[in-house]
């Protein structure tokens, strides 16, 4: 049986700064109505043409992400929607044999090639591209208070999820974690991650991951961030770059069921951003992501505190003293890990009491 044919509609929304080349681009893929994408990215360009052209470029790279995972296949149509008309008329000539030796052509040429290699893909010009993007996402997301409470409730109620399954299972892995972020404060420049700590919970013993991670856009740590993590500028030129250090923790982590468990969302973001930003394809980008737990929002929830407790403050509140240097990805998990402990010591203690009243 032949699969059926589905419509891929791929949009971008892009705001270019002619007096610093600034740019911040909007992605969106979908899938009969559904979203199988959405992102923001920053970044440089010498023009209002290379903008476009990194937009495209940037959507191109995670249909082919998606592919690979079987999310889009070659009997999908694909629509790539620009509302560039000038990129549509200089890809057409490439097309057609016509070639110049400019930067931006050579750019442009890649896109040309991606096209003709990816013959269900189309570069379709749509002068209401912006509009027909956010049209979407006022009637996907909604645009009323009741829709975002029930988003949150839900993000709520996953991160309950994973971390009651984990409270639960006595026999279950669990991962505590914890990144450093670069924090140039620059605009248009992606703070990426710096550094990984890990601890892992498990029946037999408890192990540590630690890593310096190479930037792939910006290596230079801000005078800021060298105080705040205390790494040194000559210990992120010698790490290894973001794939081939989470190539090893795949490693590490193997194949057994875990649950990753951080404090907060930054972590998980910072790290869904830069798996985009690396075009990486391992598999632990979907074991990550699909068995996370945030354990702040629980315990936020627990003590009944109305704004988000930071870590100090939780481990205050346990009294537990941190051990370490904070902003050490790895001092952080493994603190994060003793405060784990004691807020289920707690919870058994209560339904103990619970079951002898």
């Amino acid at each position: 049986m032949e699969n059926q044919q589905r419509h891929i509609i791929c949009y971008y929304s892009m705001k270019f700064n002619a007096d610093n080349g600034n740019s911040k681009g909007l992605f969106l893929i979908i899938n009969e109505k559904k979203l199988i994408f959405k992102s923001r990215e920053t970044f440089n360009a010498e023009d209002l043409r290379e903008a476009h052209i990194k937009c495209l470029k940037c959507l191109m790279a995670e249909i082919e992400r998606l592919e690979i995972k079987g999310k889009i296949t070659s009997e999908d149509k694909v629509y790539i929607n620009t509302d560039s008309k000038g990129v549509i008329d200089k890809i057409s000539e490439i097309l057609n044999g016509f070639k110049e030796n400019k930067c931006s052509i050579k750019k442009l040429s890649k896109i040309a090639l991606n096209l003709q290699w990816h013959r269900n893909w189309e570069l379709v010009f749509n002068k209401n591209n912006s509009k027909e993007l956010y049209k979407f996402l006022k009637e996907f997301y909604g645009n009323n208070k009741k829709t975002k409470d029930l988003k949150r409730k839900n993000k709520e109620n996953n991160d309950a999820k994973n971390i009651n399954k984990i409270l639960e299972n006595n026999n279950l892995d669990i991962i505590f974690f914890d990144f450093e972020m670069n924090c140039t404060n620059v605009e248009g420049v992606n703070n990426e991650i710096i550094s990984i700590g890990a601890v892992r919970y498990s029946s037999n013993d408890n192990k540590v991951f630690y890593s310096y991670i190479k930037p792939s856009f910006n290596w230079i740590l801000s005078d800021r961030c060298k105080i705040l993590t205390n790494i040194k500028q000559k210990e992120i030129d010698n790490a290894d770059y973001f794939i081939k250090v989470f190539s090893r923790f795949e490693r590490w982590v193997g194949e057994d069921e875990v649950i990753f468990i951080s404090w907060g969302n930054d972590d998980i973001r910072a790290f869904k951003r830069d798996v985009r930003l690396n075009k990486c394809n391992l598999s632990i980008v979907d074991k990550m992501v699909n068995n996370y737990g945030n354990l702040q929002a629980v315990i936020t929830k627990h003590l009944n505190s109305k704004t988000q407790i930071s870590l100090i403050n939780a481990l205050k509140a346990y009294d537990i003293e941190f051990e370490g240097h904070q902003h050490n990805a790895l001092d952080d998990a493994i603190n994060l890990g003793k405060l784990y402990v004691k807020f289920k010591e707690e919870l058994k203690d209560k339904e103990f009491i619970r079951s002898s009243n």
